[in-house]
């Protein structure tokens, strides 16, 4: 075999593997909107805060990543070959820079091609990209393939330990809906052998007895009348 033939099919291999990758993950631009007291009449347009990659075809309910920010080579190495496989990945992450009175924060998926929001929104609080907690990122992420899409994300903070550097990154984690238990039309109904009902309720002293108490009644009434002749 010659070598530009294995050259060829090693390319060609290289490119369907890309192909298929790419073809099985997305990516959504998650942004923040400060919202100050006085951002009714003037509010702040939404700011990127990061861009995170997930798969479209897994079926895993939650598998959180990270970036590894913050961590030593070694460990960055090790997230990298922990996050090649992973559900979900946090591509690129930087924390805007937000005005002093802001207290809420608005989340989601923005396109500002159009201007509006792609996604539902959550409420988190500013302190939440604050020093000393590591930001969270959680989609919700409906369908599979090129239906699936991000339908609202939400941020939390964490708060880390001083000693534990590698906490301090940015993490995401994928939601996805779980299938609900489905009712199966088709399966033919069984109906139950004899003596397999319901039990019969216990019956009463009166209604096991009546017999008995009827034929004393009876005798009773049969001696009063003899005695008085």
């Amino acid at each position: 075999m010659r070598p530009s033939t294995i050259f060829s099919g090693l390319a060609a291999l290289a490119l369907a593997s890309v192909a298929s990758s790419a073809a099985s993950s997305r990516t959504a631009t998650i942004y923040v909107q400060p919202i100050s007291p006085g951002s009714a009449a003037a509010p702040v347009p939404p700011m990127p805060l990061a861009t995170i990659r997930y798969k479209t075809d897994s079926s895993s309910s939650f598998t959180p990543s990270s970036t590894g920010a913050g961590s030593d080579a070694d460990a960055d190495a090790d997230a990298e070959a922990e996050d090649a496989d992973a559900e979900v990945r946090i591509l690129s992450y930087e924390a805007p820079e937000l005005p002093a009175d802001v207290r809420l924060l608005r989340v989601g998926v923005y396109d500002p091609s159009r201007g509006a929001w792609a996604s539902g929104t959550t409420l988190a609080g500013a302190e939440n990209l604050a020093r000393g907690y590591a930001p969270t990122l959680l989609l919700s992420v409906e369908g599979k393939g090129d239906e699936a899409v991000v339908t609202s994300a939400a941020l939390r903070g964490v708060a880390v330990d001083a000693g534990h550097t590698r906490d301090f990154g940015p993490k995401a984690a994928l939601l996805r809906p779980a299938p609900g238990r489905q009712v199966d039309l088709d399966k033919p109904v069984v109906p139950k052998a004899a003596g397999q009902g319901e039990p019969e309720p216990e019956k009463s002293l009166l209604q096991k007895y009546w017999w008995l108490i009827a034929v004393v009644l009876l005798l009773t009434m049969s001696g009063g009348g003899e005695g008085g002749k």
